[in-house]
């Protein structure tokens, strides 16, 4: 597996297809977990909406280098249907039927 940067129509599918969402969030960056050739995650960090929160984390000075990961989105899920999300406990996956994981 191989983790790229990757454009904000290679996220389309997993964003408007997969993630419980089904809305473009603020794309800053963009990550694509491939298996081979096949594109089978994606990451994207993004500004938070709120201006209060940005300044509340980081102060005036840097609250415009504020980013937050707002979509998380895998098209297999092969860990007993959960992932563990930022170190903390594994996450229930949403579309088990299908397979699929979004998070955040």
């Amino acid at each position: 597996m191989e983790i790229k940067r990757i454009t904000r129509s290679d996220c389309a599918p997993f964003i408007l297809g997969i993630h419980y969402a089904k809305r473009w969030p603020s794309i800053s960056y963009a990550f694509g977990l491939f298996e081979g050739a096949e594109l089978i995650g994606i990451v994207t960090y993004g500004t938070p909406p709120s201006a209060p929160l940005k300044r509340g984390i980081a102060g005036d000075e840097y609250k415009h280098q504020v980013l937050e990961l707002n979509r998380l989105c895998l098209k297999y899920n092969r860990k007993k249907r959960s992932i563990k999300v930022g170190g903390g406990k594994p996450q229930a996956a949403t579309g088990v039927n299908s397979g699929q994981f979004c998070g955040h």
